[in-house]
């Protein structure tokens, strides 16, 4: 039951836990606060995110992009119906760059696995 409570935490939202992603990880590299939020709901609910005290922003790795907003203490997402998002805390004055596949902030990784822009041959 300690471990379930070490991943398990309630959110602003009835029906919506947050998942903490780096709990039971314990040979983990560096990085940021990662959450998974699932929305069981049949319309896009709201959840705040806690960031700590320095402003932050939430990269979303299902979607492989940064979502709206940023602020300190809790920023305000959307999640999608019936959809899940994965939550990555990261630092608003980050240095974001691309190294193959990975999406890194401050050299940390974010995502590990963007998508592969299609391939353009030339052909019909």
């Amino acid at each position: 039951m300690g471990l379930l409570g070490a991943i398990v935490s309630p959110t602003t939202e009835a029906r919506i836990l947050r998942l903490d992603c780096l709990a039971t990880d314990f040979f983990h590299s560096r990085a940021f606060p990662t959450y998974l939020y699932f929305n069981p709901h049949l319309v896009p609910r709201s959840v705040r995110v806690p960031v700590g005290g320095g402003p932050a922003r939430i990269y979303d790795a299902v979607s492989h992009r940064f979502l709206p907003g940023q602020a300190p203490g809790e920023v305000e997402i959307v999640i999608p119906a019936d959809a899940a998002i994965v939550a990555v805390v990261v630092p608003a004055d980050a240095r974001v760059h691309q190294a193959g596949r990975k999406l890194l902030a401050d050299d940390v990784v974010v995502d590990f696995a963007l998508p592969v822009a299609p391939s353009h041959t030339g052909r019909p």
